[in-house]
C-alpha cells in the first residue's frame, strides 16, 4: 500500500510535480514509476480519498493541475474545466475519472484499463452497472452513433490505438480488415456489424481459442492483455445479449462486471434510445434521462 505522501509521486508520474516537491523515499518512487498508468492512478483515489473512481480534483491535487495545465493553455477550477481535455492529456482521466466517462458505458475514452489513466475499478464501481441496465436492448444504429459525441471520439482513438499496435504488422492487420480493403477504422465506422466482421477477422490472424471479442473490450482475446471500450451496451443483439443477458466481461483485476443492458432479460428489444448533445442516453418508453457525462 503507498502512503499517503506518495500521492504526489503519483502525480509525478503524469508529469505533474518535481522529485524535489515529492519528498517520498525512493523506493516509493521507484514503485510508483513501475505502474502502469491506471495502477498509479487507482493508487491516487486510493490515498487520496479511499475510492474507486471519483473526481478528486480538490486540494493539493487541484493546485498541481492548475500549474501543469497552464502549460496547455487552460485554466483548471473543477473537472468541467478538464473535460476537453480527456482524450489528449492521461492525467485529466486520472484526477477527474467520472468526468472523463470512465465509469459510464457512453465515456469519451476508448482505452478505459491499461495505459489510459482510467482507474483500474472504474468498471466495478456501481455507476457503470446502474447507467448500463436500463439501457434499450436493441442496436444503435449508425445513423444513432454518428449523432453521439462518444462515437466520434471512439473512432478516433481506435484508429490511432491500432495504428500503434499495428506498427510492423500491417499485413496481419490487412487479413484482419480484408472486406474493408484493409481499412480497420472503416469497419469499425460501420458500426455494430463491426462486432462479428472484428471477429472473424482476428480469427484469421490468432488462433480461435483467443476468443477475440469487441462486445467484451478484449478485442484481440487473450492474445494482449488490454481492454478497450466494451460495444455490449450499444450493441447488445449483435453481441447476443437477447440470447444471454448476464454476459460480463472481465477487468484487469478478473473482476466481473456486467456489460449487458438488464432490459435484455425480458427477452424483447423493444425501447429507443434518444440522442442527446453530451451523449447520454435515455429509453424512451421511460421518463427519465441517463446522464452519462457529470461530474
Amino acid at each position: 500500500t503507498i502512503p499517503w505522501r506518495s500521492y504526489m509521486g503519483v502525480i509525478g508520474k503524469f508529469g505533474l510535480a518535481f522529485p524535489q516537491v515529492v519528498g517520498d523515499p525512493p523506493s516509493y518512487l521507484l514503485q510508483i514509476s513501475m505502474m502502469t498508468n491506471s495502477e498509479a492512478s487507482s493508487a491516487l483515489q486510493e490515498v487520496e480519498m479511499g475510492w474507486m473512481c471519483s473526481n478528486i480534483l480538490m486540494s493539493q491535487v487541484l493546485r498541481f493541475m492548475q500549474l501543469y495545465m497552464l502549460g496547455f493553455g487552460v485554466e483548471v477550477a473543477t473537472c468541467d474545466d478538464m473535460y476537453d481535455q480527456c482524450i489528449a492529456v492521461p492525467a485529466a482521466r486520472v484526477v477527474c475519472p467520472q468526468t472523463c466517462g470512465c465509469d459510464s458505458p457512453l465515456g469519451l475514452v476508448f482505452d478505459i484499463e491499461g495505459e489510459a489513466g482510467c482507474p483500474l475499478k472504474c468498471l466495478e464501481a456501481g455507476r457503470w452497472s446502474s447507467l448500463v441496465a436500463p439501457m434499450p436492448c436493441r442496436d444503435y444504429t449508425r445513423e444513432e452513433l454518428e449523432a453521439t459525441d462518444f462515437w466520434h471520439s471512439w473512432v478516433n482513438q481506435f484508429h490511432e490505438r491500432l495504428a500503434y499496435l499495428a506498427a510492423g504488422f500491417e499485413d496481419a492487420i490487412s487479413v484482419i480488415c480484408a472486406n474493408y480493403s484493409g481499412n480497420c477504422t472503416k469497419m469499425f465506422e460501420s458500426g455494430c456489424s463491426f462486432v462479428q466482421d472484428w471477429a472473424v477477422g482476428v480469427k484469421l490472424v490468432f488462433p480461435e481459442h483467443y476468443n477475440p471479442s469487441a462486445c467484451t473490450g478484449k478485442y484481440f482475446g487473450s492474445a494482449l492483455q488490454m481492454v478497450w471500450r466494451p460495444l455490449a451496451p450499444i450493441c447488445p443483439e449483435s453481441c447476443g445479449c437477447l440470447e444471454d443477458p448476464d454476459q460480463t466481461t472481465f477487468t484487469n483485476e478478473d473482476s466481473l462486471v456486467r456489460i449487458c443492458p438488464s432490459t435484455c432479460s425480458a427477452g424483447s428489444n423493444s425501447g429507443s434510445v434518444v440522442i442527446v448533445s453530451n451523449g447520454s442516453t435515455a429509453n424512451n418508453d421511460t421518463e427519465d434521462d441517463n446522464d452519462t457525462m457529470d461530474d
